[in-house]
């Protein structure tokens, strides 16, 4: 994990990580109980790190930062706010692992970001072991720069060569090992924030509404929603490309409420057919007369001009 007096590339020591480590979990509320099973390593081994009297492997770093919501780059770096960050070699934090491979963090550590971009390198016939699942929500993606790798996703394995590329939901069992003759030098970019507890995944309709149907609050393309825009179908309190609207403008059909190019409108003007209680031009209108084409003139009772 570290050269062998304990400090990393970047000049942070055991005790300064050990610090970062305790501080995150302090923020999270969490006891070393707590951490210690989220993370799948032991209290005393937490409990050591913390202190700063043990070296972690990487892989033991990668499961505490994964129990804690974040990424290794956070426990190295400081966070960064500038609109611009440009990572020159020598400054880029290096993690080495005792098995000989290493993992080059790339990306700096901006507030609120729970990203990580990498490159790492596997020595030939190295397993570099199994990564915890990260939370419901998070991506991985990884591309090959040369060498083979082998990715085991849930035990399942997929062999990758120089220009491949793939892409996985972060919250699975992930390894990875170098099954060649020469080094593996792979990149993976990683969003592991993850979706707030209890909350559905992108694009999931509430509970007991099909795809494409109904949806009350949520936008939909195709069939009715109450609440919010739909391209298709009726919707009570939107604009709607297509049919009938209970509140708002639509192009095409009956609205309550409002202006309508096409058929009935209760309560506004209307280009084209019955509306009650205004005027309109072309047909009949409930509450006043038939309006017929004529020249334009003053103002007459029925008629908006």
């Amino acid at each position: 994990m570290a050269e062998v007096s304990g400090r990393f590339s970047s000049g942070l020591d055991m005790a300064a990580l050990g610090a970062r480590v305790r501080a995150e979990r302090a923020r999270r509320g969490l006891s070393l109980d707590a951490l210690a099973a989220r993370a799948g390593v032991s209290r005393s081994m937490l409990s050591s790190v913390e202190r700063g009297d043990k070296v972690p492997t990487v892989l033991v770093l990668d499961r505490i930062a994964t129990g804690l919501g974040t990424s290794i780059a956070r426990l190295l770096a400081d966070e960064r706010r500038a609109r611009v960050v440009v990572l020159r070699a020598d400054a880029q934090d290096v993690a080495r692992d005792p098995a000989g491979w290493e993992r080059r963090i790339l990306s700096p550590v901006l507030p609120g970001v729970e990203f990580e971009f990498m490159r790492t390198t596997l020595p030939p016939g190295v397993d570099a072991g199994v990564f915890a699942a990260h939370a419901p929500g998070a991506r991985e993606y990884v591309a090959v720069e040369r060498g083979a790798l082998c990715l085991t996703l849930d035990g399942a394995a997929h062999d990758l060569r120089a220009g491949d590329s793939i892409y996985y939901d972060g919250d699975c069992a992930h390894g990875f090992a170098n099954p060649g003759r020469t080094p593996c030098v792979y990149y993976l970019a990683m969003d592991v924030a993850g979706r707030p507890e209890g909350a559905a995944p992108e694009g999931t309709p509430p509970a007991g509404v099909p795809p494409g149907h109904a949806v009350a609050g949520h936008a939909v393309a195709g069939h009715a929603v109450a609440g919010h825009a739909v391209a298709g179908h009726a919707v009570a309190g939107h604009a709607v490309a297509g049919h009938a609207v209970a509140g708002h403008a639509v192009a095409g059909h009956a609205v309550a409420g409002h202006a309508v190019a096409g058929h009935a409108v209760a309560g506004h003007a209307v280009a084209g057919h019955a509306v009650a209680g205004h005027a309109v031009a072309g047909h009949a209108v409930a509450g006043h007369g038939h309006a017929q084409p004529h020249p334009a003139r003053g103002p007459r009772p029925g008629v908006l001009t």
